[in-house]
């Protein structure tokens, strides 16, 4: 009888200590769930993040090829006022003499 008390205390230790195990998994596996949603959630903004700099360096794209275009034509206007003065100051030479 003794011995049977002590085995079924044995196996209601056993039981207490798996159970203690079965309940620190259970909160690890929680916190590492919530770990794993933190980390969805940061991937989710640094998505977020990447589009809007995406959108923000094609704006910047569009502002440097216009200027571009304003300076391109810019030049275009200097060298027609360039050859007007020319045939200006041609002309006014011609008129002098």
């Amino acid at each position: 009888m003794e011995e049977m008390t002590a085995t079924v205390r044995q196996n209601s230790d056993s039981t207490k200590e798996a159970d203690t195990l079965a309940h620190n998994a259970s909160q690890q596996m929680q916190s590492s769930g919530e770990e794993v949603s933190r980390s969805v959630e940061l991937m989710r903004e640094v998505t977020a993040a990447s589009l809007s700099m995406d959108k923000i360096v094609e704006a910047i794209d569009t502002i440097a090829f216009k200027t571009n275009i304003l300076a391109l034509n810019a030049s275009v206007e200097r060298r027609v006022l360039v050859i007007k003065a020319v045939d200006l100051q041609w002309s006014l030479q011609k008129f002098v003499r």
